[in-house]
């Protein structure tokens, strides 16, 4: 390691360390690198943060742009806007800091179409930020990466359409089915063999429940009256709350307030 690459890891170190306790970077503007990982799975088909970081920073070696500070979110989903690492790195590019971002691929600023153009066009193109995304060989400084940024994006939406809808055709399904779903049944039934089946004794005191809902009681009132009874909830908790008594009302019937 030259002289030159050994400051400019030193920097990034610093870089890095100032950043976590909400510090103004020196030697700016940085080049950054992005990365996450939304599950423990990814870390054994290849988009570990290990992985990644070491991808980035072979790039930027090879490239130039010195030895990048990192921002990171582990166990985040892609899906989500607002990440901690994500909504850090919206920050150090709209204070001017940021002339390079390098992520390992596209997916992992965003799953969202939304969300990644809005940060491509809205942050990164705004303070004059160039975004590269290795794995699809994304540079927006060129003609063809703006273009191709959209194109990409839309695929990344698509996997996430694709996730959405393989998951409400499998609980409508379920439902059709009688079966479960979630952690305990709802409150009047019980799950046998996947099946809902009535339980007479919390059936009758949903009935309790919807009628003195009927009588112009708040959720509050009858979760105190429950309480006092020592009626159980379905976790066979002894303690009825607002909520609980809510979730009852709604699931059973129409009784909204």
């Amino acid at each position: 390691m030259d002289d030159k690459e050994f400051i400019s890891e030193v920097t990034a170190e610093i870089n890095e360390a100032l950043l976590e306790i909400g510090i103004e970077p020196i030697n700016v503007p940085l080049t950054v690198g992005y990365i996450r990982v939304s599950s423990a799975s990814q870390v054994e088909d290849g988009t570990s943060l290990k992985r990644q970081k070491e991808q980035i920073i072979q790039y930027c070696q090879m490239k130039g742009l010195g030895r990048p500070v990192f921002l990171s979110d582990e166990g985040v989903s892609g899906y989500k806007g607002k990440r901690p690492g994500f909504e850090k790195l919206k920050e150090l590019c709209r204070s001017g800091n940021i002339k390079t971002l390098v992520v390992y691929d596209l997916s992992r600023l965003s799953r969202s179409v939304r969300t990644t153009l809005e940060f491509i066009e809205d942050i990164a193109g705004k303070y004059s930020v160039e975004f590269i995304s290795l794995s699809q060989d994304i540079n927006t400084s060129t003609p063809m990466g703006k273009a191709f940024i959209g194109f990409t994006a839309i695929f990344s939406q698509l996997y996430r359409d694709e996730i959405s809808y393989k998951t409400k055709k499998a609980l409508d399904h379920k439902k059709k089915n009688g079966e479960r779903l979630g952690r305990y049944p709802k409150f009047g039934y019980d799950s046998i063999r996947g099946k809902l089946i009535e339980n007479k004794e919390e059936q009758r005191v949903v009935k309790i429940i919807l009628n003195l809902r009927d009588s112009g009681l708040s959720y509050r009132e009858i979760a105190n009256l429950l309480n006092g009874r020592g009626f159980k909830t379905k976790s066979n908790s002894s303690r009825w709350y607002a909520k609980t008594v809510r979730d009852v009302c709604i699931k059973n019937s129409k009784h909204l307030s």
